[in-house]
């Protein structure tokens, strides 16, 4: 198995987790961690660009926006998120996962275009995700 196969099963676990087993921490791990392998392959992260283009539209700084969708996943990652995690609802962890998974999806995109035709198998669970996007949304135009 190579980098790109394994980060290929990271991106489709992190899926699954978050549709059928309502499992959002290990969701955002294993996205995270796929994105982390497609953007070293590519050499530039999706991440900053996504940002950066978040930031564009709503008019706030890039910084605050990478803190923003990041700080689940860095309290996960090294425990510096400056909140207890019992004080992260639920619904916090359903929207890093939903960003996460969409991000590594954009990277795999990229990577690998011929992806495309594997990824329509698992569209319709995207879908899903794509149509909660807009709490993610709900939560950086907030941030005004």
């Amino acid at each position: 198995m190579n980098q790109i196969e394994t980060g290929i099963v990271q991106f489709e676990w992190a899926i699954k987790l978050y549709l059928y087993e309502n499992s959002f921490v290990p969701a955002i791990t294993l996205a995270g961690a796929a994105e982390g392998i497609f953007g070293e392959i590519k050499s530039g992260y999706v991440f900053h660009q996504v940002s950066k283009n978040i930031a564009i539209k709503n008019n706030l700084q890039v910084k605050q926006v990478y803190q923003e969708i990041n700080k689940v996943r860095n309290w996960l990652k090294h425990g510096s998120c400056h909140q207890s995690f019992t004080e992260l609802s639920e619904q916090e962890l359903k929207e890093a996962a939903i960003s996460r998974i969409i991000i590594a999806a954009t990277a795999l995109i990229h990577l690998k275009p011929d992806y495309m035709s594997n990824l329509l198998l698992v569209l319709c669970n995207i879908f899903k995700l794509i149509i909660q996007i807009f709490y993610l949304m709900i939560i950086l135009t907030g941030m005004k």
